[in-house]
């Protein structure tokens, strides 16, 4: 099998988004990641990613009799091992697999579960068109305990139902857990859902962020009647 040149701008771009994904993370509590890259002496260059996920989510990746690994591992055609003990989670693949899967999206998904998504909402990322993206929130309240927990306040909501509002209006997940928001969704639902937590944790009302959201809905959907109409 060959690959043409569009095969390789696709892989580039796999790689280049999940090299930044695993960059932001590396040093993350409970979502960090280790690279290895080695030759096999029977086959192909193999490469290993360590990811440690929180204990508590260890169950969530591996399903109900491992039905949810086990779709990760058919699907990116990749081997999963995971250390329930440690969290430890590595993902093998080689060149074969970038060909006839895509090891990235199990990095994605695999990461998007350790950051509190069901698995439902993870295996989304399977379609090429969305992503995976976190938002640290020290990066915005520092790291005082009290405003963590009032900003986590502004995003979920009574009930969840500003989070739920976010979700409905800009078309992104969106997933809070620890000190970190994470969204899987295309790009610029994820980038319109982001501009609505960084409002928040700056003081605006859920009036004015919820006013941004539905002006980004509008337009979406003007923008959707244009392409009809030509």
């Amino acid at each position: 099998m060959f690959l043409t040149f569009f095969d390789f701008l696709n892989i580039q771009s796999c790689y280049f988004n999940i090299a930044n994904l695993l960059r932001k993370n590396r040093e993350m509590p409970g979502l960090r990641v280790e690279d290895d890259l080695g030759a096999s002496k029977d086959g192909p260059e193999v490469s290993h990613q360590l990811l440690r996920v929180p204990g508590e989510r260890i169950g969530v990746l591996i399903g109900r009799k491992g039905v949810v690994v086990e779709r990760i591992k058919k699907e990116c055609k990749v081997n999963v091992e995971i250390e329930s003990e440690t969290g430890n989670v590595i993902v093998e693949y080689d060149s074969r697999s970038l060909l006839e899967g895509n090891p990235f999206k199990a990095l994605e998904i695999i990461s998007a579960i350790a950051r509190g998504f069901s698995p439902e909402k993870a295996f989304k990322l399977l379609h090429e068109d969305v992503v995976f993206q976190l938002l640290d929130m020290r990066d915005y309240v520092g790291n005082s305990q009290s405003s963590m927990n009032r900003l986590k306040g502004r995003i979920i909501g009574e009930r969840g139902k500003s989070r739920r509002t976010i979700e409905e209006l800009s078309g992104a997940d969106v997933s809070v857990y620890g000190h970190t928001v994470g969204f899987i969704g295309i790009f610029e639902a994820i980038k319109v859902a982001v501009e609505a937590i960084i409002l928040l944790s700056k003081g605006s009302s859920h009036k004015s962020v919820y006013a941004m959201l539905q002006n980004y809905r509008r337009k979406l959907k003007q923008e959707k009647m244009s392409l009809w109409e030509e």
